[in-house]
């Protein structure tokens, strides 16, 4: 696993040991950030269910101001926090040690930015009307400008995201992402195609307790 493009092309990522924690290719994340291309420049980008942080890495190397990594487990955030230093971006990334939904709950921006959402596959399968609920309030909650971005191996449909027919769909093998926000017209016919601060609300989770219940006893 390796840095893409950018200042930190090249530059190697510690994967996970543990296989409950499931990256985002290296050719996957290509398409994604081809897609989205010089839009991610100076934006904040948000790394959720954030895993090894090679999203966020990434979006940092490409140009992003700056990145928050929301990751519950415990040793995905011990990796995050490694990839960081490895990369030397600790003036720019942070790293969130809370559920998802519980950050989402509290999330409230102030500027535009770029959410990439990627949970367990497994949430898609048992929890989809959980899933879509808070999804739904980050669509509501984030400022005219964002995008979101969904990954999943399941099938997305309108009961895994709001106002289905507001998102473009792409098929990367048997990957499937989800793109809300975007509004360049090649994105749009293509659908079927295989803050340098982190904002306020953000700081109370410093220090949160990190052998937090599981999700299904949080929410």
């Amino acid at each position: 696993m390796r840095i893409i493009a950018g200042e930190r092309k090249g530059f190697k990522l510690e994967g996970p040991m543990d296989r409950s924690i499931r990256p985002t290719s290296d050719l996957r994340r290509e398409a994604i950030f081809n897609i989205l291309g010089p839009i991610i420049e100076n934006e904040p980008f948000y790394d959720i269910f954030a895993g090894t942080g090679a999203m966020g890495l990434e979006a940092l190397s490409r140009g992003a101001r700056s990145t928050v990594h929301i990751e519950l487990g415990k040793k995905a955030q011990d990796l995050i926090r490694r990839n960081i230093l490895h990369l030397r971006y600790q003036d720019k990334a942070k790293v969130i040690p809370t559920n998802a939904y519980r950050w989402i709950e509290c999330h409230r921006p102030k500027e535009t930015g770029i959410y990439f959402i990627d949970p367990p596959f497994p949430e898609y399968e048992m929890h989809p009307t959980r899933f879509s609920k808070y999804l739904k309030i980050l669509m509501e909650r984030v400022l005219l400008g964002a995008i979101l971005i969904v990954e999943s191996r399941w099938k997305m449909n309108p009961e895994v995201l709001p106002d289905f027919d507001t998102w473009h769909l792409r098929k990367y093998g048997e990957t499937r992402v989800a793109y809300w926000g975007l509004v360049d017209e090649d994105t749009e016919a293509d659908q079927d195609d295989e803050a340098e601060e982190a904002n306020e609300d953000d700081d109370q989770f410093e220090g949160i307790d990190l052998e937090e219940a599981e999700v299904d006893e949080q929410i």
